[in-house]
């Protein structure tokens, strides 16, 4: 089994856990949750209501949701917001099963959702106003994919659209979040700002190193809002 293979298997094996965990942060109170879940969900918080403004200040929007899972974020969206069109891709067949299940369950019509690995969203044939990565998603990517993913979303943006990041940026935190997720960790780099975790190495990228890698593909940071792990980035395309 490849090193791709192996990755798609451990985001297909999480799919149950995802369906109910981010319900569960959201309605359990502050003083049942470990550090790592206050923090997770104070950045899903700002995420949400990042993505909510823009929706609102814009009024009908096209969104495409990178490495989307199960739909946490968009399955919310496409019910309040009937006139924007959102679209999800992941490289899970297993949630985005779950995720088009939800869809048909709910009669949801402005909402699809996509097995795709996010290395290949420029062969997508829509242009959107607005592109996130929510839950340090774009961390999940090594150096190569990541930046060809961010290639891609040049293509699939349009011009001064909106890229929405929410990132993991407090590494030297992440060896006590993950002991309190449950998750082993082999190793940390904190020259390269990196996790290993076995099956693939997550990025906690701090806020400047972010901004530039970010400015190095043509994006102009316009809002960064400080929330939980890291923080909520909103840049614009500038082609």
């Amino acid at each position: 089994m490849s090193d791709f293979e192996q990755m798609v298997q451990y985001w297909d094996n999480t799919g149950e856990w995802r369906k109910s965990y981010y319900t569960q942060l959201k309605n359990i109170t502050s003083d049942k949750l470990s550090m790592a879940e206050k923090m997770e969900r104070e950045l899903d918080l700002a995420e949400y209501t990042a993505i909510d403004k823009i929706i609102k200040y814009k009024k009908k929007i096209s969104l495409l949701d990178i490495g989307c899972g199960v739909g946490r974020q968009i399955l919310d969206f496409g019910i309040v917001y009937k006139q924007s069109q959102f679209e999800g891709v992941d490289i899970s067949p297993y949630q985005i099963n779950l995720l088009n299940k939800e869809i048909k369950n709910r009669n949801i019509n402005n909402i699809k959702a996509k097995v795709l690995d996010a290395a290949n969203v420029d062969k997508l044939c829509t242009c959107y106003d607005v592109v996130m990565f929510c839950n340090n998603s774009l961390g999940c990517f090594d150096e190569k994919r990541r930046s060809r993913c961010l290639k891609g979303v040049k293509k699939v943006l349009k011009d001064d659209g909106m890229l929405l990041i929410g990132n993991f940026g407090k590494i030297s935190i992440a060896d006590r979040c993950y002991a309190e997720w449950g998750i082993s960790v082999l190793g940390i780099d904190f020259i390269k700002e990196q996790i290993d975790l076995g099956v693939y190495k997550s990025i906690w990228k701090n806020s400047k190193a972010l901004v530039e890698e970010m400015s190095l593909h043509n994006f102009k940071c316009v809002e960064n809002i400080e929330a939980g792990l890291g923080g909520v980035y909103i840049f614009q395309n500038k082609k």
